[in-house]
């Protein structure tokens, strides 16, 4: 009702302005009635708007105070963030220097045990190798000394059969039964 009232009386302050122009007085009674005017106006200018301003200064001022606040505590929760985060970083830099050194050492124990267990195929493979050609070289001994019997042999048969006579044949198969012991 208040602020009604205020319009309707800057609207007459306004009219009596204009009324005051066509009467042509004085300038400086135009000049007071202009302070006047101008007074008044702004003296309900002040009580109409005084306190909602007032209000919205205050209200905004608060709201900048808030917002300022949360402002802080964004930037001091980010930065807390950015640190966490950086510790993490540091530990995961850490963490993956000690697992490439990890597995390089057990890729070296690996690579050693790996050529130890040739070395010792490979061994192996040289002792069988050698017991296979001592083996081949023994049997063709054997076979050499089967042979070379067998040679001797058939050559002292002939050697016999030509040398030994009946008389010698007789005499040497009683000798031999007699050291057999006889036939039984």
């Amino acid at each position: 009702m208040t602020r009604i009232a205020s319009y309707i009386f800057l609207f007459l302050l306004t009219a009596s302005t204009s009324f005051a122009e066509e009467a042509h007085r004085s300038t400086v009674l135009d000049m007071t009635y202009r302070f006047i005017n101008f007074a008044i106006l702004f003296s309900v200018l002040y009580y109409v708007l005084a306190k909602p301003l007032k209000e919205f200064l205050a209200s905004r001022s608060d709201n900048i105070k808030k917002s300022l606040d949360e402002a802080k505590k964004v930037r001091e929760e980010a930065e807390k963030r950015y640190k966490e985060y950086q510790e993490k970083m540091e530990r995961l830099v850490g963490d993956t220097k000690e697992l490439r050194d990890s597995l390089i050492d057990e890729g070296n124990k690996e690579k050693a045990r790996i050529i130890e267990e040739a070395n010792k195929a490979a061994q192996r493979i040289k002792e069988q190798a050698q017991f296979s050609a001592e083996q081949e070289i023994k049997k063709a001994r054997q076979a050499l000394k089967e042979e070379t019997a067998n040679l001797i042999a058939e050559m002292t048969e002939e050697k016999l059969k030509h040398e030994i006579k009946g008389s010698d044949q007789e005499r040497l198969v009683r000798e031999y039964l007699s050291a057999s012991g006889g036939i039984h």
